[in-house]
């Protein structure tokens, strides 16, 4: 007998599916809104995230977002009010991990974590950067 909130298949089983990437046609900023365990205000890499930007935004499956954040995050405290962790904007930002988007709605999106070099939180900067052309110039003279 199966009841609310029981388990009845592993998670994979309702999200696996193939996304290709693809590039990123505009430059983009958001953030991430939570993660996709209830009550869970962190994610690491290989688990859902969900993003405020979507299809209305011009988010695509198979984006890209790059997770960003400035200062160092040890030794400071996380807002009780929304479980956000505080940055210190003296400093450049880093980025310090990479999304996948693997369902975009119209008005956020849902992310797989490929990379990250520290926990992401909620709220969280993201920035869907602009894919560059192969072979294009990159600046400078």
């Amino acid at each position: 007998e199966q009841r609310v909130g029981d388990y009845i298949g592993p998670l994979a089983d309702k999200v696996l599916k193939m996304v290709a990437r693809r590039p990123n046609q505009r430059a983009l900023d958001g953030h991430i809104v939570s993660s996709e365990r209830p009550a869970t205000w962190l994610a690491a890499e290989h688990q859902l995230v969900f993003v405020d930007k979507g299809r209305a935004d011009g988010v695509e499956e198979g984006n890209h977002f790059v997770v960003t954040r400035s200062g160092d995050p040890s030794g400071q405290e996380i807002n009780p009010d929304d479980m956000s962790l505080r940055e210190d904007r003296r400093y450049p930002a880093e980025d310090i991990g990479e999304l996948l988007v693997v369902d975009a709605k119209e008005q956020f999106s849902t992310a797989l974590v490929v990379r990250s070099l520290r926990e992401l939180f909620a709220g969280d900067r993201v920035q869907m950067r602009v894919a560059r052309a192969v072979g294009a110039p990159q600046g400078g003279r």
